[in-house]
């Protein structure tokens, strides 16, 4: 439902006058980065995605009290997991901010081999992005 509900926001904001729908960009952190992945995917328009400790994998139990966080996307393990969705994302500018997972080394390879690796980039803070 936040992938979807995410593609409605996306759609509402690109219908307003003062934005420019080309230059969209999604965030998320923890969980949510793994909706701004599946939604920037879905979507196929965003320009940039913010990931903050963004989950190595989705194949990660949660807690056993149900406490905590979770990535309850059914079915998705079959086909993928996050770091292919980052890589599927190319040539969209993909920002690391803080540390990133090692798992994100495909992905970051996959940018890589496609003449894009300056789209693939990792921050210390968001405050050190500059746009490319």
């Amino acid at each position: 439902m936040w992938v979807y509900d995410t593609l409605r926001a996306l759609a509402c904001v690109r219908q307003l006058p003062q934005v420019d729908g080309a230059r969209v960009a999604l965030a998320g952190r923890g969980q949510m980065a793994a909706v701004a992945l599946y939604a920037a995917l879905l979507d196929g328009h965003v320009k940039t995605v913010f990931l903050e400790s963004p989950p190595p994998t989705q194949d990660a139990p949660s807690d056993p009290d149900g406490t905590g966080d979770s990535i309850e996307m059914i079915g998705c393990l079959r086909v993928t997991d996050l770091p292919q969705v980052a890589g599927l994302l190319h040539p969209t500018e993909l920002v690391f901010v803080g540390e990133c997972p090692s798992t994100y080394d495909w992905a970051q390879d996959v940018y890589q081999r496609l003449g894009s690796k300056e789209r693939f980039r990792r921050v210390n803070k968001l405050a050190d992005w500059q746009p490319i």
